[in-house]
């Protein structure tokens, strides 16, 4: 667990495959919102009988991989993802040595409780890892 909150946690797994290392749990799961044809296979994981409804957990990511993540304290943290069609397994499938003809779209979230947004908005992540 790199990080947990009053309604959220942030795990970290180090395994081949996302969806068969959560197969077991699924049940606890709602992964409704995770596209279709996802990369990391948690699609195939999602169940009628838990969408939407309240008491599961639930991929905020949509089945996005999060590539890095910097919690400085309480209610403070930033990550930076890349976007769902460009997962490192599919890559990996097309460009197995590794070197990639394009740059990978990525995304960066902040959060800082008590700071103003205007302020949030100027903050990128590499600032957090500075901190």
């Amino acid at each position: 667990m790199l990080y947990t909150d009053t309604d959220s946690f942030f795990l970290y797994f180090e395994v081949e495959d996302i969806a068969a290392a959560l197969d077991p749990l699924s049940d606890e799961f709602d992964f409704s919102e995770v596209p279709e044809d996802c990369d990391s296979g948690l699609d195939n994981l999602a169940c009628e009988q838990t969408a939407g409804q309240v008491g599961y957990f639930k991929d905020e990511m949509k089945g996005a991989p999060i590539i890095e993540f910097v919690a400085l304290r309480p209610k403070m943290y930033s990550f930076k993802s890349c976007d769902v069609e460009l997962h490192m397994g599919e890559l990996h499938k097309y460009f197995p040595n590794g070197i990639y003809p394009y740059t990978m779209n990525y995304h960066h979230k902040a959060v800082a409780k008590g700071i103003s947004r205007s302020v949030i908005k100027t903050l990128a992540h590499d600032d957090y890892k500075r901190m």
